[in-house]
């Protein structure tokens, strides 16, 4: 709607944005109304410039849009608000740190803040390769399995992992990372034998928690489950969860800073690192740390058995650069 978009438009644009939201649905529909609204939080969640001159002088501004663009929409702008402020106060810091080349350190010791200013200014040169599970026992008998119920790979689950294993011929992976779901580690133990590289087990990588229905092939739970995932991907409820399960801002809150962790380490440098996790969790993590893929993409490629997602870190932050053998193309 907004053309150009909000992010060439700058401080006086918003202010003329401001007056006229209210307007918006009567005037444009509610489909325009929302894609604006899109191209808004967009701009609001990119980075700053390399010396934190981004967005500072329009706080007050952008934090009123955000809060009539509540009004008119019912959307709750809360949390998007809280964060938008916790990031702009740790802008300076950042630019000090920048300037400083203490980035590293400043990342470890704001890792919530930093969530919204991406990692479009690090040095640190990584690609992950991300691993779904191959077939388990859970998955055919349509079993939450997502905590410690020990459903393990079928044979033909193994097989997909074996193939999976010789695909990646002789991938010069340092570490494999896997979630600590035994369908997952099965997966990961055979990829590690075939390729010789140590596997370490985390918690973030885990599926994502289903709560009451964790051991159940309850028909009200794969209810549920759908419903929660529609809350999430078409309407932006990110605090959904099925009932004594996790949202999609706590499954963010512990997969997000793992995957920092990796891409911000000095250390990592040239390295390559494996990450063997689950189809549910993938879905909704990766359009949040990939900066060239969303959730429609995920729901056209779809994540298969032993997907194979390909990853590499550079000058637009962390990027798919392929899904499944097809190259994806980068911004």
């Amino acid at each position: 709607m907004l053309d150009p978009p909000v992010s060439m438009l700058g401080i006086p644009a918003m202010e003329k944005v401001g007056r006229e939201i209210a307007n918006w649905p009567g005037v444009l529909g509610e489909a325009a109304t929302h894609s604006s609204l899109q191209q808004v939080l967009t701009y609001l969640n990119s980075p700053p410039d390399l010396f934190g001159e981004h967005l500072t002088a329009g706080l007050d501004l952008y934090l009123h849009f955000l809060q009539e663009a509540g009004d008119v929409t019912d959307w709750d702008f809360g949390e998007a608000m809280r964060c938008f402020e916790n990031s702009i106060q740790t802008i300076p810091q950042l630019a000090g740190a920048l300037r400083a080349w203490q980035v590293g350190r400043f990342f470890a010791q704001h890792p919530f803040e930093t969530l919204y200013l991406q990692w479009e200014y690090m040095e640190v040169r990584i690609k992950l390769h991300f691993i779904r599970h191959g077939e388990s026992s859970a998955n055919i008998l349509w079993i939450f399995s997502n905590q410690e119920a020990e459903h393990p790979l079928t044979e033909p689950g193994r097989e997909q992992a074996r193939t999976r294993a010789h695909s990646l011929g002789h991938l010069p992976a340092d570490r494999i990372y896997a979630s600590p779901i035994l369908r997952a580690r099965q997966t990961a133990e055979i990829l590690g034998a075939h390729l010789g590289v140590p596997v370490e087990i985390t918690p973030a990588l885990r599926e994502w928690d289903v709560g009451i229905y964790e051991g159940t092939s309850d028909p009200q739970g794969w209810a549920s489950h759908q419903q929660v995932q529609d809350d999430w991907f078409n309407h932006q409820k990110y605090e959904s969860k099925m009932p004594g399960g996790e949202s999609f801002l706590e499954i963010q809150a512990r997969f997000v800073p793992f995957i920092q962790s990796l891409v911000q380490d000095p250390g990592a440098q040239g390295k390559e690192f494996i990450l063997v996790s689950h189809g549910g969790l993938y879905r909704a993590m990766l359009p949040v740390i990939l900066a060239n893929i969303d959730s429609d993409f995920i729901a056209r490629a779809s994540i298969p058995y032993t997907a194979w997602i390909e990853a590499e870190s550079g000058p637009g932050g962390l990027q798919c650069t392929a899904w499944c053998g097809e190259p994806v193309p980068i911004e």
